[in-house]
């Protein structure tokens, strides 16, 4: 009996220690989230990054961004720059957002929500804490945990219950032959354990899974009972799915709850374990009884029959982190960004225009912001290293951040809804034994398939068809520019040939960059000005890396017989 005392104090004390270092470790995390807002932080990614396509994967459709220009435009820098969710879906919405290239169609529902968690710090922090218990899962995406479930039906957990039954004989034997009582206590133990492990892993995944969906309803609930407005925020358009009443959810979550309380308090099926010392004594429980294997029999039903209220839950968590991750991206560029102005599109060229007002790129530290408004298209010329790629990209990057998550890195941005495409940093296909030149010609002939519906396209080219030789460099590019130009198409291309430029300067508009030489110095001041550079400088930048004179005089004489 003094034993039994002392092991239930020390159990008392644990659980009364684990309370108020769960108290202690939940307010230092709120403080956390709370003061983390509008920081530029770089995320770590400490579960990889394998899960982010989650939900693009799930639901291919048109009118996404391709891969060669999410690639082009380094579009997985610019989703880590404004990524901080505290979620796995969270993180997937937010990828697959910033794919969507029309978005905008539901852009102002999008832009109420990050408003209104921008505004109100008390919800928006809550709601950060209830997503940072969803988490994160090694490996996979919260939608492949319930892809695991598809199928699984509940049954009565008789293999687990009786190994448990083996106790009952153990333990009696103990009144009556102590020693042969304690060997048989000792195997009932062993045959226990080893089958809880094996059973635990197998299938691997579906442990995970439940434990999972157990939170996603605890979460729902709690959002239900303290932010109603937002349980029902996800409509149709917001997501692939339909939408699903609310109050059917509550239902099914709550029931969900209240069969897997065990499960939430004992820890079980969490990828990364808290330490609480209750979920490390109801661990060592579950080993010994097998209580989470057999409540996970008698749930695994009424979860797989529940799946698209399962769905639509994580859809709507991750929308909510994601409005949370563009409040706080928006926070963080200090006012410097606007909310896009759309114009419509009624199928004519005439429609077709973009103007940016002091437009940055988002990862530039330092930047120098520019300004355009073109209804031709533009074609830019201008010195190497001046900053012709870059300022491709800021355009390219700011259209697809105005039509996905409706923030613009500019004073003013007003345009149509554009597809969006890219050919700037193309290179060699060996695997499919493609040269530079049909990698090219390849990329340029997706533009030109492009069906011109409902959108009018938004193109970037850095120098039209490099690969071959100047004369039919520069005739092949002006045909298809002047192409480009008869129909829908705004097209933004750099390019090193003035005659280029001259040929087109009534089609396009035409726009430079250019150097300040000081000495053998040569400075960029990353000022777009008006009219084709005057100036080269591939020369002097060789001079001012250090090549020998000879040949850089010997360059200099060859540049002047060649244009004389």
């Amino acid at each position: 009996m003094p034993v039994a005392i002392i092991i239930g104090v020390i159990i008392v004390g644990l659980i009364i220690r684990g309370v108020f270092l769960e108290r202690k470790k939940r307010l230092s995390l709120y403080a956390s989230l709370k003061n983390d807002f509008g920081t530029i932080r770089k995320k770590e990614y400490k579960y990889g990054n394998a899960h982010r396509d989650a939900i693009l994967k799930r639901n291919p459709s048109e009118g996404l961004i391709d891969d060669i220009t999410w690639s082009d435009l380094d579009m997985e820098s610019v989703f880590e720059r404004i990524d901080k969710c505290k979620s796995a879906v969270g993180e997937e919405y937010l990828y697959y957002m910033l794919h969507r290239e029309h978005y905008s169609d539901n852009g102002a529902d999008f832009d109420r929500l990050c408003e209104q968690f921008s505004n109100d710090e008390k919800i928006r922090t809550d709601l950060l804490y209830s997503l940072n218990r969803l988490g994160f899962i090694k490996g996979f995406s919260p939608f492949d945990y319930l892809d695991f479930l598809t199928g699984k039906k509940s049954i009565f957990p008789i293999k687990h219950i009786l190994p448990i039954l083996l106790y009952i004989p153990a333990v009696t034997l103990i009144f009556f032959y102590p020693i042969w009582g304690g060997v048989s206590v000792f195997l009932a133990v062993l045959i226990n354990v080893f089958l809880y492990f094996k059973e635990k892993r197998k299938p691997y995944g579906i442990m995970e899974s439940i434990g999972l969906l157990i939170r996603l309803s605890g979460e729902y609930i709690n959002l239900a009972r303290n932010y109603p407005e937002y349980a029902g925020i996800l409509k149709e358009g917001h997501f692939p799915g339909k939408a699903v009443e609310t109050d059917s959810i509550i239902k099914t979550a709550k029931a969900i709850k209240s069969k897997g309380r065990y499960l939430a308090a004992s820890g079980s099926g969490r990828v990364t374990p808290t330490g609480n010392p209750l979920e490390v004594i109801l661990t060592y429980v579950n080993i010994l009884f097998h209580f989470d294997l057999i409540t996970y029999e008698l749930l695994i039903g009424n979860l797989c029959g529940n799946k698209e209220l399962f769905e639509y839950m994580l859809y709507l968590f991750g929308r909510i982190d994601a409005a949370i991750s563009v409040a706080d991206f928006r926070a963080s560029l200090n006012g410097k960004y606007c909310k896009p102005q759309f114009t419509a599109f009624n199928g004519d060229r005439s429609d077709v225009h973009l103007s940016i007002k002091d437009g940055y790129h988002p990862l530039v530290e330092n930047f120098v912001s520019n300004s355009i408004d073109t209804e031709k298209g533009v074609l830019l010329t201008g010195s190497n290293a001046s900053g012709k790629s870059t300022f491709l990209r800021m355009i390219a990057i700011n259209a697809i951040l105005a039509q996905s998550i409706y923030t613009v890195c500019a004073k003013n941005y007003n345009a149509p809804v554009f597809n969006i495409f890219s050919s700037i940093a193309l290179k060699d296909n060996l695997s499919g034994n493609e040269s530079y030149f049909i990698v090219e010609i390849k990329s340029l002939k997706r533009i030109l398939d492009t069906n011109i519906g409902k959108f009018p396209v938004l193109c970037f080219i850095d120098e039209v068809l490099r690969g071959t030789n100047t004369v039919e460099r520069v005739s092949a590019s002006e045909t298809i520019l002047k192409y480009f130009k008869k129909r829908p198409i705004l097209c933004f291309a750099a390019t090193h040939d003035g005659a280029l430029a001259d040929f087109l300067c009534e089609e396009y508009d035409n726009y430079h960059f250019s150097e300040n030489v000081n000495g053998s110095d040569v400075y960029f001041d990353y000022v777009l000005k008006k009219g084709k550079a005057d100036s080269r400088n591939a020369i002097k930048l060789l001079k001012s890396y250090g090549f020998p004179k000879e040949i850089t005089e010997e360059a200099e004489k060859e540049a002047l017989n060649l244009d004389s």
